[in-house]
């Protein structure tokens, strides 16, 4: 398994006590709703950032999600997301997440696959003209 990313953009998580399972750890689950948040706080961040607002009838949508559990956690935890984007072409972006608990370890990381559609076709399109500041500053390597 490669080695993790650690990335720019980071998004605090507690553990709550509900996230476990029977076995007393953090459900597995658990783990892809951290990163869901995280990467809904990481659109947010680019959205204030650059000031993009794409048009009601586009929108980015996920179609693939790779996990790796790399170790396991357990109440009480803090943990941080780490989330940005190793890629990104005309019609697609990828979005890499790495989650870290207090003592620097990673316990997992992933990649969601994400493509932009149409709303009222249902088919994919390029990138909205309106993502082009983010497209440019992942051009100048940053956000990675």
């Amino acid at each position: 398994m490669p080695q993790p990313t650690r990335y720019e953009f980071s998004t605090p998580i507690r553990v709550a006590w509900g996230d476990m399972d029977a076995l007393r750890h953090v459900n597995n689950v658990s783990y892809t709703r951290y990163f869901e948040t995280a990467r809904a706080e990481f659109f947010v961040y680019l959205r204030e950032r650059f000031g993009h607002k794409p048009p009601d009838n586009q929108i980015l949508i996920l179609t693939k999600l790779e996990f790796n559990y790399r170790g396991q956690v357990f109440f009480p935890a803090n943990l941080e997301v780490t989330c940005g984007i190793p890629k990104l072409s005309g019609r697609t972006l990828l979005l890499g997440c790495s989650m870290w608990n207090e003592e620097g370890q990673c316990v997992a990381d992933g990649i969601s696959h994400h493509m932009w559609i149409d709303v009222d076709s249902g088919r994919a399109i390029r990138m909205p003209q309106e993502f082009d500041p983010v497209y440019q500053a992942y051009l100048q390597g940053e956000l990675r």
